[in-house]
């Protein structure tokens, strides 16, 4: 099928249009990429890198997820109908994300079991992407018109970059962010 026979084509377009679309998928790359370098590393320069670059994923991660999760599934899906169980499902899976944080916020990063759990968190934001690269976006494609993609892509960049700032002040905790 061409792009041109995508029913969804039209509202793929606005939605793309508006930057939404592109913005987000470029930050979920963006936060897989410094994963998969921190976990390639690792195993060659040790436990220095995941000391230095941990606090970066989990902040990168934090505040995408929160700032999603308000600007898309609070605000625009909010309680949609047909909308409703895919919120609910993404919502699990941030907060899966959430509980993978705490508890990798809990172990000391030079046991065994610290990096089995970055495996899994890593695993967690593939899971989640995929999830939202394809059926949210794919609703976002048919929903959304250009002003509310718009409304939504402010929402998310202005939320993230004020948890950015939040997230950077020393000793903060999940809770904070």
């Amino acid at each position: 099928m061409t792009h041109s026979d995508d029913p969804a084509a039209p509202g793929l377009a606005r939605a793309r249009d508006a930057g939404l679309l592109p913005t987000l998928a470029s930050d979920r790359r963006d936060i897989a990429a410094l994963m998969a370098y921190t976990l390639e590393y690792a195993a060659i320069a040790g436990v220095e890198v995941l000391r230095e670059l941990y606090p970066t994923i989990r902040k990168e991660l934090l505040a995408h997820s929160r700032a999603l999760r308000k600007a898309l599934y609070d605000g625009f899906f909010g309680d949609r109908g047909p909308q409703c169980e895919l919120t609910l499902q993404c919502i699990a899976e941030h907060d899966a994300l959430e509980r993978r944080l705490r508890r990798l916020d809990q172990l000391d990063v030079e046991s065994p079991l610290w990096m089995r759990k970055l495996q899994a968190l890593e695993r967690t934001v593939k899971r989640l992407a995929e999830l939202e690269e394809t059926r949210v976006s794919a609703v976002l494609s048919e929903e959304l018109d250009p002003e509310s993609a718009r409304r939504v892509k402010r929402c998310y960049l202005e939320d993230k970059r004020e948890r950015l700032e939040r997230l950077s002040r020393p000793g903060l905790d999940l809770a904070a962010g």
